[in-house]
């Protein structure tokens, strides 16, 4: 019943929730307010207040462990487990409560990369060099000359999309700094303008900060100051102060991968819903669910080397959209939603686990339906019984 109960809240989880942190507090006060908070909403951001930072490193290792925090929120004991669709956590830096940097002010800070479907890291890397600008900000967003090698290209996003997106990140930090964004066809971009005065990069491209100033200095321009600001992994922190190394670093390469298979669940489960008449207002609710759980359940499997059950249902969910008005074709449809969003077999060491939520699934669907989908919820139970029988595959 417990179970039931908190995968139903998860149904009626708020649209959107916005967070003032005061950084005057204790971490250790910070760091559980964050980890309680972690499911409050689909949207969550995060604002930092009253921080006083001893350089643009430190503001973004603070940014790094919140979102370490905040992905530790959602691991608890307790299951079952859905990630938000957005998750945003970023200085204040304007008007009572700004963030303050003791030094590392640049008047015109750049950085540039691909942007695509924005995450984590992304937004660390931004959030810094909104808080260090002085006068000016310049992006370069990559263009197709960048993008030719990228994974999972059918669902890389269109430049205008990944700026728009970029633009409207960094406007509701500071708008009141002019903002510069550039259609980038090298690795070089608007570092190499004249005005630039400071490059903020990862950790993982910090030697292309040395590049870019060799490159300066042959064109006798001043080299710019490098900021480097730690990667945003996978995973949860081990504590505030030591984030864990266990996780991957969260990339726009895993993140399309994820996507692909979020938006083949969505069209399935839409095509269910519709076959089995439920309104657009629950549908679009039980789509968030399925996401969100969906997307913990990649997570998981990413960490302990398992292919996601997304990706192994990927197929199935593509090719079980046709002809679904026979109860027994939505149910088995609507179970290989399920399986996508949280999936089990017989080598997995969380079989029950998974199991229960799935059946937890199914009981609630039963509730909208108010048992008059009988047939259909019975095919889709015998059907994740077969599949859990299937053998689970290794990354």
């Amino acid at each position: 019943m417990a179970s039931f109960n908190r995968t139903k809240a998860l149904l009626e989880r708020a649209s959107e929730t916005e967070f003032v942190l005061d950084l005057n507090k204790p971490w250790e006060e910070n760091a559980k307010t964050l980890r309680t908070i972690a499911g409050d909403a689909w949207r969550l951001r995060v604002v930092l207040a009253n921080g006083i930072f001893d350089e643009p490193a430190s503001l973004a290792k603070t940014l790094q462990q919140c979102y370490s925090l905040l992905q530790e929120g959602h691991y608890t004991d307790e299951s079952p487990k859905a990630l938000p669709e957005m998750l945003e956590v970023v200085p204040l830096l304007a008007g009572e409560g700004a963030c303050r940097l003791a030094k590392g002010y640049s008047p015109v800070a750049c950085l540039g990369g691909t942007f695509d479907h924005l995450h984590a890291g992304h937004k660390v890397l931004l959030a810094v060099a909104a808080a260090i600008a002085t006068e000016k900000m310049l992006i370069g967003v990559s263009g197709d000359p960048l993008l030719t090698n990228k994974t999972n290209a059918e669902v890389l996003e269109p430049w205008h999309n990944r700026a728009k997106v970029v633009s409207e990140f960094v406007a509701a930090m500071r708008p009141d700094l002019p903002l510069t964004l550039d259609w980038l066809p090298d690795a070089f971009g608007p570092s190499l303008w004249p005005t630039s005065t400071a490059l903020v990069v990862s950790e993982e491209t910090a030697g292309g900060g040395q590049a870019v100033n060799d490159k300066r200095l042959e064109l006798n321009l001043r080299p710019l100051d490098i900021v480097v600001t730690p990667l945003v992994l996978e995973g949860h922190a081990a504590s505030a102060d030591s984030p864990s190394k266990t996780g991957e670093k969260e990339s726009s390469s895993s993140i399309r991968k994820k996507h692909a298979g979020l938006q083949a669940l969505r069209r399935c489960w839409f095509a269910v819903a519709d076959a089995l008449k439920l309104d657009e207002e629950r549908s679009e609710m039980w789509a968030r669910l399925l996401a969100g759980v969906a997307s913990a359940s990649v997570l998981e499997a990413r960490l302990s080397g398992r292919v996601p059950p997304l990706e192994m249902q990927r197929e199935r969910l593509e090719a079980s959209m046709q002809d679904l008005q026979e109860p027994i074709a939505a149910g088995k449809s609507l179970a290989f939603c399920l399986a996508a969003a949280v999936g089990a077999s017989e080598a997995d060491s969380e079989v029950h686990r998974s199991t229960e939520l799935q059946e937890v699934l199914l009981q609630l669907l039963d509730r909208e339906f108010n048992g008059t989908r009988t047939a259909a919820l019975e095919a889709a139970q015998r059907t994740l019984q077969s599949l859990r029988r299937a053998p689970q595959s290794k990354v």
